[in-house]
């Protein structure tokens, strides 16, 4: 049987369970990479008079973040080996656990890089607000 005869043949809710994966996985790949693009390009300007015990929560954002990038990644090469199988082997097309688990890593890793760039821009307004009461003014 054709493939192009396989995949006409899945069923729409199975095709936009598989859209709807794919959606929320490539638009938490685009936030993740963007929150650590625009965090990079000012890291320099914001994180200079912040001192270690702040700056780490911007680190922890990146590390998460690149997590979640890497997860997604996983979790799209998931869906396309289940579409995959479905054609080549004519298997039934199903949520494999493997793609459950990687999207269930990347929405997680994802969350704690958002929590830790909140609390790292917290920190560090309420340090420079402390770091302004403090100085006398000349």
């Amino acid at each position: 049987m054709p493939a192009i005869s396989i995949l006409l043949d899945i069923q729409s809710e199975v095709k936009d369970l598989f859209d709807y994966a794919g959606d929320l996985t490539k638009q938490l790949l685009t936030l993740s990479a963007g929150i650590i693009t625009i965090s990079v390009t000012f890291a320099k300007d914001i994180a200079k008079n912040n001192p270690r015990k702040i700056r780490r929560y911007i680190s922890l954002c990146w590390i998460f973040n690149f997590l979640s990038i890497f997860f997604g990644i996983l979790s799209l090469m998931a869906l396309t080996g289940a579409i995959d199988d479905a054609i080549t082997i004519g298997a039934k097309v199903t949520m494999h656990s493997n793609m459950r688990v990687f999207t269930g890593l990347q929405i997680i890793t994802f969350l704690l890089g958002l929590v830790n760039i909140i609390i790292y821009g917290n920190m560090g307004i309420m340090h420079h607000q402390s770091s302004a009461k403090t100085e006398k003014p000349k």
